[in-house]
Protein backbone atom coordinates (compact mmCIF):
# COMPACT_ATOMS: atom_id res chain seq x y z
CA UNK A 1 0.00 0.00 0.00
CA UNK A 2 2.79 2.42 0.88
CA UNK A 3 4.54 1.72 -2.41
CA UNK A 4 1.34 2.34 -4.36
CA UNK A 5 0.85 5.64 -2.53
CA UNK A 6 4.47 6.56 -3.22
CA UNK A 7 4.01 6.01 -6.96
CA UNK A 8 0.61 7.72 -6.97
CA UNK A 9 2.11 10.84 -5.40
CA UNK A 10 5.00 10.62 -7.85
CA UNK A 11 2.63 10.37 -10.80
CA UNK A 12 0.57 13.33 -9.63
CA UNK A 13 3.78 15.27 -9.06
CA UNK A 14 5.06 14.40 -12.53
CA UNK A 15 1.76 15.51 -14.06
CA UNK A 16 2.03 18.75 -12.11
CA UNK A 17 5.55 19.27 -13.44
CA UNK A 18 4.34 18.78 -17.01
CA UNK A 19 1.56 21.31 -16.48
CA UNK A 20 3.93 23.84 -14.89
CA UNK A 21 6.56 23.34 -17.58
CA UNK A 22 4.08 23.96 -20.38
CA UNK A 23 1.92 26.65 -18.75
CA UNK A 24 2.53 30.31 -19.46
CA UNK A 25 1.93 32.08 -16.16
CA UNK A 26 0.05 35.39 -16.41
CA UNK A 27 2.04 38.47 -15.53
CA UNK A 28 -1.06 39.95 -13.91
CA UNK A 29 -1.26 38.94 -10.22
CA UNK A 30 -4.99 39.73 -10.24
CA UNK A 31 -5.46 36.34 -11.94
CA UNK A 32 -4.31 34.71 -8.68
CA UNK A 33 -6.31 31.83 -7.18
CA UNK A 34 -4.92 32.58 -3.70
CA UNK A 35 -7.76 32.65 -1.17
CA UNK A 36 -5.88 35.02 1.13
CA UNK A 37 -5.43 37.52 -1.69
CA UNK A 38 -9.08 37.17 -2.75
CA UNK A 39 -10.51 37.43 0.79
CA UNK A 40 -8.16 39.92 2.45
CA UNK A 41 -6.54 41.67 -0.49
CA UNK A 42 -3.08 40.69 0.82
CA UNK A 43 -0.67 38.21 -0.70
CA UNK A 44 0.01 35.12 1.41
CA UNK A 45 3.52 33.79 2.19
CA UNK A 46 3.29 31.52 -0.87
CA UNK A 47 1.91 34.09 -3.31
CA UNK A 48 3.85 33.97 -6.56
CA UNK A 49 5.20 30.48 -5.83
CA UNK A 50 3.16 28.62 -8.47
CA UNK A 51 4.09 31.13 -11.16
CA UNK A 52 7.68 31.12 -9.87
CA UNK A 53 7.91 27.33 -10.11
CA UNK A 54 6.49 27.46 -13.64
CA UNK A 55 9.15 29.95 -14.68
CA UNK A 56 11.83 27.88 -12.92
CA UNK A 57 10.81 24.74 -14.84
CA UNK A 58 10.95 26.75 -18.06
CA UNK A 59 14.52 27.81 -17.29
CA UNK A 60 13.78 31.42 -16.34
CA UNK A 61 15.50 31.63 -12.95
CA UNK A 62 15.45 35.44 -12.80
CA UNK A 63 11.68 35.66 -13.26
CA UNK A 64 11.16 32.76 -10.83
CA UNK A 65 13.21 34.54 -8.17
CA UNK A 66 11.32 37.78 -8.78
CA UNK A 67 7.96 36.09 -8.27
CA UNK A 68 9.05 34.10 -5.21
CA UNK A 69 12.67 33.90 -4.00
CA UNK A 70 12.05 30.52 -2.39
CA UNK A 71 10.86 28.80 -5.59
CA UNK A 72 14.21 26.99 -6.14
CA UNK A 73 14.25 25.87 -2.49
CA UNK A 74 10.71 24.48 -2.76
CA UNK A 75 11.64 22.63 -5.95
CA UNK A 76 14.71 21.07 -4.32
CA UNK A 77 12.72 20.27 -1.15
CA UNK A 78 10.06 18.46 -3.17
CA UNK A 79 12.59 16.41 -5.12
CA UNK A 80 14.70 15.49 -2.10
CA UNK A 81 11.64 14.77 0.05
CA UNK A 82 10.14 12.46 -2.54
CA UNK A 83 13.49 10.70 -3.00
CA UNK A 84 13.98 10.21 0.73
CA UNK A 85 10.41 8.99 1.13
CA UNK A 86 11.07 6.43 -1.60
CA UNK A 87 14.19 5.24 0.17
CA UNK A 88 12.16 4.73 3.37
CA UNK A 89 9.29 3.00 1.53
CA UNK A 90 11.69 0.59 -0.19
CA UNK A 91 13.65 -0.06 3.01
CA UNK A 92 16.85 1.61 1.86
CA UNK A 93 16.84 4.12 4.72
CA UNK A 94 15.31 4.51 8.15
CA UNK A 95 12.64 7.17 8.56
CA UNK A 96 13.98 10.38 10.04
CA UNK A 97 13.05 11.11 13.66
CA UNK A 98 9.73 12.93 13.98
CA UNK A 99 11.43 15.70 15.96
CA UNK A 100 13.85 16.36 13.11
CA UNK A 101 11.01 16.56 10.60
CA UNK A 102 9.06 18.95 12.85
CA UNK A 103 12.09 21.19 13.36
CA UNK A 104 12.82 21.29 9.62
CA UNK A 105 9.21 22.19 8.82
CA UNK A 106 9.13 24.89 11.50
CA UNK A 107 12.40 26.35 10.20
CA UNK A 108 11.05 26.49 6.66
CA UNK A 109 7.80 28.03 7.88
CA UNK A 110 9.81 30.68 9.74
CA UNK A 111 11.78 31.47 6.57
CA UNK A 112 8.55 31.75 4.55
CA UNK A 113 6.94 34.07 7.11
CA UNK A 114 10.09 36.20 7.48
CA UNK A 115 10.34 36.58 3.71
CA UNK A 116 6.62 37.38 3.49
CA UNK A 117 6.85 40.09 6.17
CA UNK A 118 9.93 41.54 4.50
CA UNK A 119 8.21 41.60 1.11
CA UNK A 120 5.12 43.26 2.60
CA UNK A 121 7.26 45.85 4.38
CA UNK A 122 9.28 46.69 1.27
CA UNK A 123 6.40 46.46 -1.20
CA UNK A 124 8.08 43.70 -3.23
CA UNK A 125 5.30 41.12 -2.80
CA UNK A 126 3.78 40.15 -6.15
CA UNK A 127 0.67 42.33 -6.19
Amino acid sequence: MRRALFWLVGGVGAAGLVVLATWTPPDDASMSICLTRRALGLPCPGCGLTRGLAHLLQGNLEQAMTLHPLAPLVAVDAAVGWGLWGMVVYGLAAPPPARTVRLALLAQLAVFVALWLGRLATGTAPF
